[in-house]
């Protein structure tokens, strides 16, 4: 845990406290691993709120009462990714809840590919009491304090109308994972995402990542139809949650780094503008 998270219904009234079970993971956590005391003071976020500081105040039997102060909004949010994942394996989606959520996407949507096994479509692992939990513990991990939102829906295939209704926004990179064949190979990545960003909106982006055998040629050119580009990640062939963080890694990493070409253009505007009017 980077950021202890608390719910905003588990703080106090008045704002000012938190108190923690001593089976809570977090009490363990701030007790334990980094060995804290009364009067010491730990990272918070409150989730969907802000960001801060809080005192450990006091401690009972493992229990705690934090004490927080200098909760403000959070500016610091994670880019703004949508992750698409046809159903894999139950044990690999298990995992990537946390996975995904600690690279501060914005939503993670679950369908079901043509090529999902429709036994691992009633896994416990699609249950909001399960991925939940996870979700928070990745944000934790992350350091992030905006909620994911999450959609599933494995009952029927992936179709240019589950697309639709989706409602991705027109400003995002749309992208799906091939990895093409012995005669073509679609362009890396990074380099979609960048040539496909509006240049006059907020970097965006949404990644597709099929199942263990990949999007069928049927799935490709529903993709295609609905304003996606075929990107690849080299010419291996990985497993779903190898995918999953290796594409939330470039690409997350093109957001921000389109981010900031976007700030530094502004600030160059700016100061032509300074300069003309001097």
């Amino acid at each position: 845990m980077n950021l202890i998270l608390l719910k905003s219904e588990e703080v106090s009234s008045d704002g000012k406290s938190c108190d923690l079970s001593a089976k809570d993971n977090r009490s363990k956590h701030i007790l334990g691993h980094l060995r804290k005391r009364r009067g010491d003071k730990v990272s918070v976020g409150i989730i969907g709120s802000g960001r801060g500081k809080a005192v450990v105040e006091k401690i009972d039997g493992g229990a705690l009462r934090l004490a927080l102060s200098d909760v403000e909004a959070d500016d610091r949010c994670g880019e703004d990714v949508t992750l698409l994942v046809a159903m894999p394996f139950p044990k690999r989606l298990k995992a990537l809840w946390a996975v995904a959520a600690s690279f501060g996407v914005c939503r993670i949507v679950v369908l079901k590919g043509e090529l999902s096994d429709k036994d691992h479509c009633s896994s416990s692992a699609l249950q909001p009491h399960v991925y939940e939990k996870l979700v928070v513990e990745g944000m934790s991990q992350g350091g992030h304090t905006t909620p994911v939102k999450v959609h599933v829906d494995v009952q029927h295939d992936v179709s240019k109308d589950s697309l639709h209704k989706l409602a991705f926004s027109h400003d995002a990179a749309k992208i799906f994972l091939d990895c093409g064949d012995e005669q073509t190979q679609p362009p890396p990545a990074r380099q979609v995402v960048l040539d496909k960003l509006k240049p006059q909106h907020a970097p965006k982006a949404i990644i597709a990542v099929g199942p263990e055998r990949g999007w069928t040629q049927r799935e490709a050119e529903i993709f295609h139809d609905s304003g996606f580009h075929a990107a690849t990640l080299g010419p291996s062939i990985l497993r779903v949650d190898t995918a999953v963080v290796a594409s939330l890694a470039i690409v997350t990493a093109a957001l921000q780094e389109a981010t900031q070409q976007q700030q530094q253009q502004q600030k160059d505007d700016n100061a032509n503008k300074r300069t003309k009017l001097a």
